[in-house]
């Protein structure tokens, strides 16, 4: 038979196939074909036809603009993950790919492609792509909006494997002062070239071509010309390599570049927490694949209710605090704590070439101390971030009939349910797999699969199916439907759920430790520091232990061993604070921080402030004195020292309690705090900049106090402080002594 459009003029159809006596495809070409609505005439070859008019409407094309791909290229011999970037795209399109100037070629399908929004979709291109060069990709939207666009030599697929960046060391340098760099990757071919990009993405340094001395390899050193003309200035760039031989790159965040001062930066809000916070804990940890989370941790509302829950934000490319998740009810912590303190200890595995220094394995958090009401803890809880290496992978097929799951596209993810038996995570979840994206032509149902997953040496107790509400529904919008305890899953209609799955960043479950401090501690401070043979040990310093007096001057102890495992029991660091405090700041020095002190991986301790006793008749209220000591073999400490200016006078800072302390490019800054405070509360909150000293030779202070010239826009005590390369994170606390705040603030230093 044949089948006709009846346009002007008519349209005869291809490949016309006969499927059953009532039912027939064929192929229209309607190049040309002016929009409208048509009959569709269909003959026999005995000569009988039948014309139903208006069976068919020809509508304007309607354009997706395709503005870019990144990384537009990828190497044919691996899978390569990639957004795309656009306007008027609707779940869930279609992406394929054809070489550029052949449009009769048999085209690449995208996979997993997701709709992120109406400008955003990410997929992966797959491994084996042939041949080598220029593609067009080309973007169509289900029928129902029938829109179509392609963006010509939008993919570049090469023969070998781009490189890629895992570290910058140092990760900051000083205007006017040209900073040698060591660039840690891998694929680093012949000849490359290094570039700096500021926020909007544009190389604002390029240099010429490096020619490196091996190839391929993994590391090179160069020396970014920050006094060159035009000179480089003060702020956060990435870091880009390019191999020229193919001009493909790698993109590294972030390298801070800061005017010599060192004094702070204009402070700029980042984005609030959901829950306001004093006397939290913040800290800065990585996954298994280096993205770094910012945690904010138990705390006080204004109400001056103490929490047990956390809430994680992911750092952007260039430092930015990204939105804050709260973490679900189970990913809490067993106790609720205010004045806690919490540290993060990563694990690093061994390779046959080493200790991969930049990427850790695990991290494990800690939470010490703290109190709820007048109960004092001596309990010491720890949660595992979440490794993506523990993600099931699953797959998916759809099936017409045998279900009642609605036509479109389904977005599905599935996660294992540990063995209570697991040591870092007993009974909790994993992250999720990536998403599975099935399409349904038809009403029916989607089978998933995957391998049995095996964590810590334990097989999986189970298994969670994750699901969007509704056909052609959002990208990572997902919630439970159900959970299983074999490998596969069959979706014949399941109702929408509720519960959604656990973010990248996300912690496991909370499990209170063995070794309990040796002292109850509410307002205590703790650090992690090496000792001169690179073993690791926990510090928890000072605190009180009671709701009101009980000040403390102690500090104990305990050794972390390269598994992240604490050995042995909490002990005495060898020596008591001159000060009896809590809620003090404090932070270790160390080559990273300090470039003139010793070198690594010797440590040396600083606390400063907090509230205490100030005079010999036992009256409280904030410190001013700053103490330090160094961690010998074995974890103990010196004997503590005030800083000493003039050989006579204690080396103070502004009186403060519960301000925001921290080491950083050769610069101790105290911002914030309270300027008073009673045995019983905190009065007065400091305002405006706060104090910067220099460190000078051999790593210690030099010269008198001065202002670090920027502070928060508002009075600030009780928050958390977090440190990273060359950038202050300043996390919720309180304006008065009472309230709790959502704030947060970033600064260069």
């Amino acid at each position: 038979m044949s089948v006709r459009l009846e346009a002007t003029p008519a349209v005869s159809a291809s490949m016309t196939t006969v499927v059953s006596r009532t039912s027939a495809t064929a192929v229209l070409d309607l190049t040309g074909v002016a929009a409208g609505t048509y009959g569709v005439t269909v003959q026999n070859a005995d000569g009988c036809s039948f014309t139903l008019p208006g069976a068919f409407v020809v509508t304007p094309p309607k354009i997706i603009t395709i503005s870019g791909i990144d990384p537009p290229f990828g190497c044919t011999c691996e899978t390569t993950a990639v957004t795309i970037k656009g306007a008027g795209l609707v779940s869930t399109p279609v992406v394929t790919m054809r070489p550029t100037g052949m449009p009769a070629a048999t085209p690449v399908t995208f996979q997993r492609v997701a709709f992120i929004d109406s400008g955003t979709l990410t997929a992966l291109v797959p491994a084996g792509i042939t041949p080598l060069g220029s593609h067009d990709v080309t973007i169509t939207n289900p029928p129902s909006d029938g829109s179509v666009g392609t963006l010509a030599s939008a993919f570049r697929v090469v023969a070998n494997p781009v490189p890629r960046i895992f570290n910058v060391e140092p990760g900051r340098g000083t205007t006017g002062t040209d900073q040698p760099v060591v660039v840690s990757g891998a694929n680093f071919r012949s000849q490359v070239k290094f570039e700096l990009l500021n926020a909007a993405g544009v190389s604002v340094f390029a240099s010429a071509p490096i020619t490196l001395a091996s190839s391929p390899t993994g590391s090179f050193n160069f020396t970014i010309p920050i006094s060159s003309t035009p000179a480089l200035g003060e702020g956060v760039y990435l870091v880009r390599v390019t191999n020229l031989d193919e001009m493909t790159y790698s993109t590294y965040s972030f390298f801070v570049i800061k005017n010599p001062s060192a004094k702070l930066s204009t402070f700029s809000a980042g984005i609030p927490l959901p829950t306001g916070r004093r006397e939290l804990a913040a800290v800065l940890a990585s996954d298994d694949l280096g993205n770094k989370y910012v945690y904010a941790i138990g705390g006080a509302n204004g109400a001056g209710t103490s929490l047990e829950t956390l809430e994680a934000s992911a750092l952007s490319r260039f430092g930015d605090l990204g939105a804050w998740r709260t973490l679900p009810a189970s990913n809490s912590m067993q106790r609720k704590r205010r004045g806690l303190a919490v540290v993060a200890v990563p694990v690093f595995k061994a390779s046959p070439t080493g200790i991969d220094v930049f990427v850790p394995e695990r991290t494990y958090l800690y939470a010490l101390g703290g109190r709820d009401g007048t109960t004092v803890e001596r309990t010491i809880e720890r949660a595992v971030v979440l490794r993506n290496a523990d993600a099931p992978v699953a797959t998916g097929t759809a099936s017409a009939g045998g279900g009642t799951l609605a036509a479109g596209t389904w977005y599905y993810k599935v996660s294992a349910v540990l063995a209570a038996s697991d040591p870092d995570n007993p009974g909790g979840e994993t992250l999720t797999s990536d998403e599975v994206i099935v399409g349904l032509s038809a009403a029916g149902s989607v089978t998933l699969s995957w391998p049995a997953k095996t964590v810590n040496g334990m097989a999986a107790a189970g298994y969670r199916i994750y699901r969007t509400d509704a056909p052609d529904g959002v990208s990572q919008q997902e919630h439970l439907i159900d959970t299983v305890t074999g490998t596969s899953y069959t979706d014949t209609g399941h109702a929408a759920g509720t519960v959604p799955f656990l973010p990248s960043g996300a912690t496991g479950v909370w499990v209170v430790q063995t070794p309990q401090l040796a002292s109850a501690r509410a307002g205590v401070s703790a650090v992690t520091a090496t000792d001169p043979t690179g073993a690791r040990f926990i510090y928890a310093i000072a605190g009180r232990s009671a709701a009101t007096g009980g000040l403390l001057n102690s500090v104990e102890k305990i050794a972390v061993d390269a598994q992240g495992q604490l050995g042995g029991a909490w002990s005495s660091a060898g020596g008591n604070l001159i000060d009896t405090r809590a809620y003090a700041g404090a932070d270790v020095e160390t080559r990273a921080n300090v470039s003139t002190f010793l070198a690594a991986p010797n440590s040396r301790l600083w606390v400063a402030g907090g509230v205490g006793q100030v005079n010999a008749t036992g009256n409280v209220g904030a410190l001013i004195g700053l103490e330090f000591a160094d961690v010998t073999t074995g974890g103990d400490l010196t004997a503590w020292s005030h800083q000493i200016r003039s050989g006579a006078a204690v080396y103070d800072i502004s009186a403060a309690a519960g301000g925001f302390f921290a080491i950083s490019s050769n610069q101790l800054f105290a911002v914030g705090g309270a300027g008073t405070a009673t045995d019983t509360g905190f009065g007065a909150i400091r305002s405006g900049p706060g104090d910067k000293i220099d460190f000078g030779a051999a790593g210690a202070l030099v010269g008198a106090a001065s202002s670090s010239s920027n502070g928060p826009t508002s009075p600030l005590a009780l928050g958390g402080t977090v440190r990273s390369t060359g950038l202050l994170y300043f996390i919720g606390g309180t304006s008065d002594g009472t309230n709790a705040v959502t704030t947060t603030f970033r600064t260069l230093n």
